[in-house]
């Protein structure tokens, strides 16, 4: 199958690109500003378009060349339109970038954090000799365990090699989940939808065990990637494909 996808900014369909070339699909990227619609169209003969927003060429293509048509939205970044037909999906994982593998002996730690300062993870910063903890955030830390910024690629690395992960938000979550490691949210629903119902003064303790029982450990990650199965863009993608059927 033959995709041509629309390269625009905070492209939401972006994360197809890596399932759909490990399922044997081709996959360009258009930029308008660089190829004219009718080129591109013309070259590829696309089967299937990713889009997110069409101007009066797009549409002209769309007319004279009939692709399947899969539309992203800038507000609803896992709703997607194919053909007309609305495909609502949950928070979807790259599980192309975020998986098991190899950990860099740079992020080993018990407590990584890749959210916002807070209280809670502030207090575990201060528990030096107890927990070893690494932070990436977009928002700086005033600590000395705050490693920058980082990349989708430092996240993965800090997730494979971290006993628990501070995370702010279901996605996020999901991609430690997948890397092999066990979340715990700033958001209290997170955690009742991935079962861990740790206190905050229980934290320590928790990790703790976790870190002399790998069994334990093991046995809670096995449960939490039951959640990450469905949330794919494989998954999601097979969808999408079977809606085009």
């Amino acid at each position: 199958m033959k995709i041509l996808a629309q390269a625009v900014a905070n492209n939401t369909v972006a994360g197809f690109q890596r399932a759909a070339e490990a399922a044997g699909h081709k996959w360009v990227w258009w930029e308008e500003q660089h190829t004219p619609a009718f080129d591109v169209f013309d070259e590829l003969q696309p089967d299937v378009l990713f889009f997110m927003e069409a101007n009066r060429a797009l549409l002209k293509c769309i007319q004279e060349f009939s692709p399947h048509m899969v539309q992203g939205f800038f507000h609803t970044p896992f709703e997607f339109d194919v053909n007309g037909q609305r495909l609502r999906c949950e928070r979807l994982v790259d599980t192309h970038i975020f998986c098991a593998g190899d950990p860099d002996p740079a992020y080993e730690c018990s407590v990584g954090i890749v959210c916002p300062p807070n209280p809670l993870g502030l207090s575990l910063c201060n528990q030096l000799g107890k927990l070893n903890v690494k932070i990436v955030c977009e928002q700086p830390w005033p600590v000395a365990q705050y490693l920058g910024y980082g990349s989708l690629m430092t996240k993965r690395d800090l997730y494979r090699h971290s006993t628990i992960v501070m995370v702010p938000d279901l996605l996020e979550a999901m991609r430690v989940i997948a890397c092999g490691s066990i979340p715990y949210a700033t958001d209290s629903t997170v955690n009742e939808l991935t079962g861990i119902q740790v206190e905050p003064d229980e934290l320590t303790d928790w990790i703790h065990q976790l870190e002399i029982n790998p069994q334990i450990r093991n046995e809670t990650i096995k449960q939490l990637q039951k959640l990450v199965v469905n949330r794919t863009y494989d998954t999601a993608l097979t969808t999408i494909s079977e809606a085009i059927k």
